[in-house]
């Protein structure tokens, strides 16, 4: 994939079903009147493991590993909200222009032959921060902060060989200098994805970096890898208190679903993560059938995704023929027809309730209407192309659109190409009409996600092309208010009016599917798909 096209992939893919593994319990031991914990989980990852450099990410399996390892400045937790992490506090100057982060004292990378001899570690600096957003520049941060930080255009095009608007200015401060005022800053940078790196480290093998050694602040840090399987343990100088009872982590790569439902079935493994194609073994109606309630939990993880049917806005421009295409939609019948009820409708691209926002009405599912609307459009019978991809589920949703699509009168071809080849296409002069697409949006707050109706941002996020601008001018006001409430109104108002014109049908919110043995406990993962093993608990550890 073009390496200008790989930070949007983290955007628009996830992959939602992972298995978890867990592989006997084991127990905790006395080590010199301590207590060491000994309880193994394995994790089979679906796709053969990338990188271990966080700046180099961006396939979505290999970050629940990288995950453990790093961590950012900020986080974010089961509600949604900002927390701090290597940051113990943050604050913006009065016009939001200059953000200031104050580092947490007497936090420490694992230990590493790079740090020289004695400790073998040291704290995590200002510096650190500074050179890890760097490295981010070229890769993830192009997309969070291109045209936003200061000399960050410069850097990328070659001007520069820094970024001046990433100051470490004493040890313990890092500030970020930003071209315009940004009062959601702060939910720019929640995703696990920015994570801190000490430059020695990097730079003392770069051939290894990433590769068979990995250095960070996380929970677990690096045991051993090979080609299939990465094995971490517990972080013995982590700078929080954690309750989890697992000993080693080992992640190995499994591409089979059937044989991990067999293997779970057996009991060989604690926590898994539930295949689409096999949920109506487990559960019906979202819900665990009741001869599995003896052994399992069911552990649904609601993330910041979307799924939604996308219209080229340019090559779709009849506001009548979008309107009749969403309302020609039953987005309930997907959710429990296709979907098991996994899911939730969408109303909106950006998840329900994200800092308390909520979307007013879509245009509802009404095939009369939808016909109404044809009538009064231009379109006169010709196919529309409609793009979907390999991603769990797309295929049949596809067809399922195709149907309801025809049965108001409008026709549509599919095309199925691989995911990579989706967004390729979408971002080459050969667009289809309509794609079928997902974003697991890696921003925390409705402003920044509804970004996608902006003019200016076509082709990333804007993937439609659609033009409107009110909208602009909208977006505008909610990216520079402070109020929250205010916020809310505004972006409301950016919905309702983006609605009206149908620029993209929004399908439904999907949510991951887990089961758990019942003699664990603890496992969680927030709106950024991070999987938190550290309050795991085996029963009797």
């Amino acid at each position: 994939m073009n390496a200008r096209l790989a930070p949007l992939s983290l955007v628009l893919i996830t992959v939602i079903c992972v298995g978890i593994t867990f592989i006997g319990a084991g127990c905790t031991r006395e080590a010199g009147g301590a207590k060491t914990k000994t309880a193994e989980l394995v994790v089979p990852i679906e796709n053969d493991i990338q990188t271990l450099d966080p700046a180099q990410l961006s396939d979505p399996f290999t970050s629940r590993i990288v995950w453990q390892i790093y961590e950012g400045l900020v986080g974010l937790d089961l509600s949604g909200n900002p927390i701090p992490l290597l940051a113990k506090s943050w604050s913006a100057s009065s016009d939001h222009r200059v953000w200031t982060f104050v580092l947490r004292p007497n936090v420490f990378f694992h230990e590493s032959e790079a740090f020289g001899s004695g400790k073998r570690t040291r704290g995590v600096a200002a510096e650190d921060v500074r050179y890890s957003y760097v490295r981010f520049a070229k890769g993830f941060g192009s997309f969070v902060f291109s045209g936003l930080v200061e000399g960050l255009d410069d850097f990328l095009s070659g001007r520069s060989m820094n970024v001046s608007g990433f100051v470490a200015s004493n040890e313990r401060e890092f500030v970020v200098r930003l071209t315009r005022p940004d009062p959601a800053f702060i939910f720019r940078i929640t995703s696990p994805y920015l994570s801190i790196m000490a430059r020695e480290v990097v730079e003392s093998d770069p051939n290894a970096f990433g590769r068979t050694v990995a250095i960070g602040t996380g929970p677990f840090r690096l045991r051993n890898r090979t080609d299939t399987q990465v094995v971490l343990e517990p972080n013995p100088a982590y700078w929080r208190a954690v309750s989890g009872s697992l000993g080693r982590l080992n992640f190995r790569v499994d591409k089979n679903a059937q044989i991990r439902v067999a293997q779970f079935e057996k009991g060989v493994y604690g926590i898994m993560g539930l295949p689409a194609a096999l949920h109506s073994r487990f559960l019906a109606h979202g819900k665990l059938l009741p001869q599995w309630t003896r052994r399992y939990q069911f552990y649904r993880a609601e993330t910041f995704n979307v799924h939604y049917l996308g219209i080229d806005n340019r090559r779709v421009p009849d506001v009548h023929l979008r309107r009749a295409i969403a309302m020609a939609v039953d987005k309930q019948a997907i959710v429990r027809g296709l979907l098991g009820s996994l899911a939730r409708t969408a109303d909106e691209l950006v998840p329900p309730g994200l800092q308390g926002f909520r979307a007013p009405s879509p245009l509802q599912f009404n095939p009369a209407q939808a016909r109404d609307e044809l009538a009064r459009s231009s379109y006169k019978g010709e196919k529309l192309s409609l793009l979907i991809s390999d991603a769990p589920n797309h295929e049949a949703v596809g067809q399922f659109l195709q149907s309801q699509l025809k049965s108001v009168g409008i026709q549509v071809e599919l095309q199925r190409v691989d995911l990579n080849t989706l967004i390729s296409r979408l971002f080459s002069a050969v667009r289809p009409d309509l794609f079928l697409a997902f974003s697991e949006w890696v921003f925390s707050a409705p402003e920044l996600i509804l970004e996608s109706y902006r003019s200016t941002s076509f082709p990333n996020p804007n993937l439609t092309g659609y033009r409107n601008s009110k909208v602009d001018e909208l977006i505008a006001k909610a990216l520079s208010a402070t109020d929250r409430s205010e916020i809310n109104r505004l972006c409301e108002q950016i919905s309702k009016l983006a609605a009206s014109e149908a620029p993209v049908v929004p399908l439904y919110h999907l949510d991951g599917a887990f089961l758990i043995e019942n003699r664990y406990s603890g496992f969680s993962i927030n709106g950024h798909q991070y999987w938190d093993f550290t309050e795991v608990r085996a029963e009797g550890n």
